[in-house]
């Protein structure tokens, strides 16, 4: 990143590292070869960071992503970039991106949250203080945020209980094999059944937290997954639930699940839809 001539930039909360479109990975010298230009940086982590520039709350350390070769920029639980941003430069979410309900004009308002759509201002350090992470993603300490008790429908330790686990849970449907480690069973009738389904769904979205939203009604994470209240649920309960139905019905569902859940947002879809037979087909 390279900033020139009269440019300037302002930058708060952000992670600058391995950059090397210019010729070298050291952020803290491209952003202020800048002869006339003022800039501001204020809690970043920046590549070759010395404090010479001054600025408040920055950081020169390795913000040690969990695979950036691949990609993976969350930050690993050692990274000292967790919990040493500033709460009061979060942008409220204008737009509810993720689609809970809460936005600028929620009381308190809601912040923008990261690129998981998981909340921000989190104890991500499990120190009981509440403060945003630098970067584009919040960190969830595993003893704040996804304890198995605090989040049991969460199988695959997302922090968030979504399609994934609600594809697990469908896939274990029916009698327990081993009632004792049947983790689906959550009324412990050992069987995975309507009762569990109902669970998981009444607890859709990210895992809780202090600074959390409140665990979603049963109506709202049928609205929230793509489905109309009540009769595309009582559908596709009935599918589901019912031995007779047909494997194709059933698979159809599938498709809609991973196709609406995984690629569709509120406006608009980002793969081609499911089969013309499929129930919900019109979700576009």
């Amino acid at each position: 990143m390279e900033f020139l001539g009269g440019s300037s930039v302002t930058l708060t909360n952000c992670i600058l590292w391995g950059n090397t479109d210019s010729g070298s990975p050291d952020e803290s010298a491209q952003i202020f070869h800048n002869t006339t230009g003022t800039n501001v940086i204020n809690y970043c982590c920046v590549q070759g960071w010395t404090g010479g520039f001054g600025g408040t709350g920055n950081i020169g350390d390795d913000p040690l992503f969990v695979d950036a070769g691949n990609g993976d920029y969350r930050l690993m639980i050692d990274s000292l970039c967790i919990d040493k941003a500033n709460n009061d430069d979060v942008p409220c979410d204008q737009f509810d991106l993720d689609n809970d309900g809460f936005n600028c004009g929620s009381n308190p308002p809601e912040g923008t949250p990261d690129l998981d759509l998981i909340n921000r201002i989190l104890d991500g350090d499990d120190n009981e203080t509440e403060i945003v992470d630098m970067g584009s993603y919040e960190f969830r300490h595993p003893d704040v945020c996804s304890c198995p008790d605090i989040c049991p429908a969460d199988f695959d330790g997302s922090c968030a209980v979504d399609v994934k686990d609600l594809l697990f849970l469908l896939g274990a449907w029916g009698p327990c094999g081993d009632c004792a480690n049947c983790p689906a069973d959550f009324d412990v009738s050992c069987a995975v059944d309507v009762k569990d389904l109902l669970f998981l769904l009444g607890t859709w979205g990210p895992c809780p937290c202090a600074a959390g939203p409140p665990p979603l009604s049963l109506q709202e994470a049928v609205e929230d997954a793509g489905l109309t209240w009540p009769d595309d649920w009582e559908e596709f309960e009935d599918v589901m639930t019912d031995p007779e139905s047909s494997q194709e019905d059933k698979d159809n569902y599938y498709c809609w699940m991973d196709h609406y859940l995984n690629h569709c947002t509120g406006m608009a879809c980002t793969t081609a839809n499911c089969p013309g037979d499929a129930p919900f087909g019109h979700h576009e």
